[in-house]
């Protein structure tokens, strides 16, 4: 890798860190985990998701007032999401990432009942530190085998740490894909003050991603996919009066995904197409690849927006 790509891939990863003064955990991103791990390659990515249909706000009434009190559900809903990642290949069977995600969410704690359905301004709301190991790899045909683990840190006192681990399984025959991501998901630490009835809910969750895609070509790729979460196994942790009023707020998606990849080495001028062999000859392999997606997720249940527009793009060197 060459110093001018070293310098160019140090910027983002500064800005990454430079929003993590205000970050909060957040919920996870429809991103397929992989076993595409490989030493020195860099991958910068980006997702986002727009949300259409979202459910209505429940709530109740607690006290007369006036003004008049009003407790709402715990709905985690967005208008949109943007994530930006940065990952390396440590080796050829590790790959650590960090990563920040902007999000525009409807109010946690809205000011009164005109307000139930309101938006937040776009912002910052996570960071996420992630590794993933490989196992058993795949060669081509044939079952690979992985495990991920990602930390969502408070960053502001009373928030709760966010801690997610599980497999990652994927089995490949010709042309044909499978991949799966369920994984355990866990809340530790925040706000704890049982005299106005505030917990540490220190909940466990199940967390899923599921792929089954078909290569048509070495460009062109399609894919079902599924999200969900179980936000409470059982009857772990300690649930909040909203909680307890409305129950948890499982989500659960599907839809499909188009996916396009290209060799970024062929928009190349001659002059870059030089500068790209000298960085071989420098040890580094040179060149990129860009892959596109484009896809539509539909919501299964009422705690789940109707409609979902993912798209990404992201970069190999």
């Amino acid at each position: 890798m060459t110093a001018t790509l070293k310098t160019h891939l140090l910027l983002p990863l500064m800005a990454i860190i430079a929003l993590c003064a205000s970050l909060q955990p957040a919920s996870a991103q429809f991103e397929i985990k992989d076993l595409d791990v490989e030493k020195g390659k860099v991958e910068l990515e980006y997702n986002g998701d727009g949300h259409f249909g979202q459910p209505a706000r429940r709530f109740r009434q607690t006290t007369p007032g006036p003004p008049p009190e009003y407790l709402f559900d715990e709905n985690e809903v967005n208008r949109q999401r943007h994530n930006f990642e940065l990952g390396f290949g440590l080796t050829d069977f590790f790959q650590f990432s960090i990563g920040t995600e902007l999000e525009q969410q409807r109010l946690d704690d809205p000011p009164s009942l005109a307000d139930a359905e309101a938006y937040d301004n776009l912002k910052a709301t996570s960071i996420q530190i992630e590794g993933t190991l490989v196992l058993f790899p795949i060669k081509q045909n044939g079952f690979g085998l992985g495990l991920y683990g990602q930390l969502e840190p408070a960053i502001q006192e009373g928030d709760a740490n966010h801690f997610s681990v599980g497999p990652v399984l994927k089995a490949v025959q010709g042309p044909w894909s499978v991949t799966l991501n369920p994984w355990l998901g866990h809340l530790s630490g925040g706000a704890h003050d049982p005299a106005i009835g505030v917990f540490r809910d220190e909940r466990w969750s199940f967390e899923y991603q599921w792929q089954t895609a078909y290569q048509f070509s070495e460009q062109i790729s399609l894919a079902i996919e599924g999200y969900g979460i179980v936000n409470r196994l059982g009857d772990s942790g300690h649930p909040s009066e909203a909680a307890l009023a409305f129950g948890d707020q499982d989500q659960h998606r599907v839809g499909p995904v188009v996916y396009y990849t290209f060799d970024a080495g062929s928009l190349r001028s001659a002059s870059e197409a030089k500068n790209n062999d000298d960085a071989k000859e420098d040890g580094g392999e040179g060149g990129s690849e860009i892959t596109m997606s484009l896809g539509v997720l539909f919501g299964l249940n009422a705690n789940t927006s109707d409609t979902a527009l993912k798209w990404g793009m992201g970069v190999e060197f």
